[in-house]
Order: structure tokens, then sequence, then C-alpha cells
């Protein structure tokens, strides 16, 4: 008799083991859904801005004030970022808010900013609504978008080249 009282809590305590295991894979798993989720949410919402400002997928004789583009995008982009900001890790934080404010600041004085100011980009030759510095813009985007990386790869990170 004592033997299976021994055996039936064995068997209970098991069981209770493998539920609160069981349970913790499950939110685990519903955690991480919900982060890719919101991860590929914000990769969207940059990489429409990406599709309309990298040369790589413009019409070569078409100008486009890429400025303009990057001042009508930033609601979609300050909304993105409020709403992707809680799901980058604590310690991450204040990178992610370091290269979001690098990204469309500039610094007019020592920690005072001029917010959604684009025109840092532009540079001082030829038309300036068309003499846009691309590459800083292209970089300063894949930085933000390095905090929502997921298993896949976007069609806009930058080609990698073996080198023989």
């Amino acid at each position: 008799m004592p033997e299976s009282i021994v055996n039936g809590l064995f068997a209970l305590v098991v069981a209770a083991i493998g539920g609160l295991l069981g349970y913790g894979a499950a939110i685990s798993a519903a955690v991480r859904k919900e982060q890719n989720a919101a991860a590929l949410d914000f990769q969207g919402i940059f990489h429409r801005t990406l599709f309309k400002v990298d040369p790589r997928y413009r019409i070569e004789s078409k100008k486009v004030d890429v400025c303009e583009i990057l001042e009508s995008d930033f609601e979609c982009h300050a909304i993105a970022v409020m709403k992707f900001r809680q799901y980058v890790p604590k310690e991450k934080t204040a990178d992610f808010d370091a290269v979001w404010t690098n990204y469309h600041a500039y610094e007019v004085t020592d920690g005072h900013y001029w917010y959604a100011y684009f025109d840092k980009y532009r540079l001082h030759t030829g038309d300036p609504r068309y003499n846009i510095d691309t590459d800083s813009i292209i970089k300063n985007i894949h930085q933000i978008l390095t905090f929502a990386k997921l298993n896949h790869k976007s069609p806009f990170d930058p080609i990698e080249t073996e080198s023989r």
C-alpha cells in the first residue's frame, strides 16, 4: 500500500512539472509569435520608404525629392517606432532611441534637437531637392531595422559579396 501512495505522488509531481513546462513553452511561443508579428509590421513600414528612396528601385530619369518622401512618411515611422519600442529589450532601448533620433533629428545645440529634420541629408551641390545623400538614409534605416531582426532576409538588405 505505501508503495502505491509513493507511486501516485510521484506521478502527480511529474504531471505537475510536465504541465508547467508545457504552459511555459506555450506562453513563450505566443510571445515570440507576437514579437515576430510586430517586427514584420515595423519592417514593412520602413521597407515602403526604402523602396521609394533607394535608387536601385527608381526609374533613373525620374527625379524624386527624397526628403519630401521622408517627411510624408515620418508620421507612420513615428507611430511604428512607438508601437515597436515595447518589444525592444530594456537593455537595448537607449540604443534604439539613439538610432531613431539619428535618423530623423538634427542636433541644434548640445542636447537640443530639431525633430523631423530631414534636410540634413541634402547635399549642397546642384539642385538641393534632388541631390540627396541616399546612402546615409538607407544606412540609418537599416540601423533602425536591426532591432527587428527575424529569421528571414529583407530584399533591401545590402548585397553581401564573397571575396575570393
